[in-house]
């Protein structure tokens, strides 16, 4: 079976249990391309679960090189879209230095190490506990070099305070599922 009908396949049946039978048009979908990896991330309306996926660069650009075959050029946020087949209401992407201070106003909030969850997930963690915090403490000259297509600083502030209202969060890490080379 394609691992790309795969993840798509598994991707909706997340969002279904998670939302009912709603439209995917009502999702918040965000594309997240930082300086080691990229991410979804799906909020569902009216819902207190948000859905989070990540995926090794080394996919993306693997993707992009199977796109190209096919004729079809993109940058790594398009080739994560296509790839999740959902169409993105924001984006975030920018220099690793943008991303250094994001990681270390997150780091200074982690919990004592827990073994049992990796670190994306501890910072996870720390983002919902501490959304209000974080939304105030970086910078808005760090959130804006984040800013991608379609997104603003504030978009960006609106999403962290959101994480506030979340109850349970859903990640999926899809090196544990996919391979990295995007092969069939």
């Amino acid at each position: 079976m394609n691992k790309k009908f795969f993840l798509l396949l598994l991707i909706i049946l997340v969002l279904f249990s998670v939302q009912g039978c709603s439209l995917a048009k009502e999702l918040s979908v965000w594309y997240l391309l930082t300086d080691n990896a990229a991410y979804l991330v799906v909020f569902p309306p009216s819902s207190d679960t948000v859905l989070i996926a990540k995926l090794q660069l080394s996919a993306i650009r693997a993707y992009r090189e199977k796109l190209a075959l096919q004729g079809i050029q993109s940058d790594d946020l398009g080739a994560l879209q296509d790839l999740f087949a959902l169409r993105g209401d924001h984006y975030l992407r920018g220099p690793a230095a943008a991303w250094q201070i994001v990681r270390a106003a997150v780091d200074v909030g982690l919990d004592e190490p827990d073994s049992s969850i990796s670190i994306d997930e501890l910072r996870i963690k720390t983002i919902i506990e501490q959304a209000q915090h974080l939304s105030k403490t970086i910078s808005i000259d760090t959130l804006e070099q984040l800013a991608g297509p379609r997104t603003s600083s504030d978009d960006i502030v609106k999403a962290v305070q959101k994480y506030r209202k979340v109850n349970q969060y859903m990640f999926y890490d899809t090196r544990l599922f996919i391979d990295e080379a995007l092969g069939s």
